[in-house]
């Protein structure tokens, strides 16, 4: 479980699933305390990214798009990207890959961005639906897996 004090990361998929309300983004919401959580959640730039691959996918209308972005900027703290993260990207990508266990580049900047908060100014954790991040715990990133599997009746594809 993730203590109060820490900062959250979440990756796309959470994002999507909250978004949405269904079952599995609700009990993210409500487990977590996403909702009054201070600092709010965090998304990295891959994430909004990944976001607005979608909505451009679906072939959202320019004001849906700024709608979009509008509402991701209320819910959550945008991470910009800085120099830790890069340089954490590097380390974590190669060592996933050492270790036999590559991971998409999109991925590997999630982690990246919540293992350089955590070895910055606060705690920081990962709360994914994605048990691909799992791989990044060998290299000392918190991370909080939530199986969707009991949540999945009804889900509709995230893409």
């Amino acid at each position: 479980m993730i203590d109060a004090e820490c900062g959250i990361v979440l990756e796309a998929i959470s994002v999507f699933h909250i978004a949405r309300g269904d079952a599995l983004g609700s009990y993210l919401v409500s487990e977590y305390k996403l909702a009054s959580r201070k600092p709010r959640p965090m998304i990295s730039v891959t994430t909004i990214a990944e976001i607005l691959r979608v909505v451009h996918r679906k072939k959202y209308k320019a004001y849906e798009i700024e709608t979009v972005k509008r509402l991701l900027g209320k819910a959550y703290h945008f991470v910009p990207v800085l120099d830790e993260i890069v340089e954490e990207f590097a380390l974590l990508g190669a060592a996933t890959d050492l270790n036999g266990e590559p991971r998409y580049s999109s991925k590997v900047w999630v982690a990246a961005t919540c293992s350089a908060i955590a070895k910055g100014t606060r705690k920081a954790a990962l709360l994914t639906c994605d048990s691909d991040y799992l791989a990044f715990k060998k290299q000392g990133l918190q991370v909080e897996y939530v199986d969707p599997s009991p949540y999945r009746k009804g889900f509709a594809s995230i893409a």
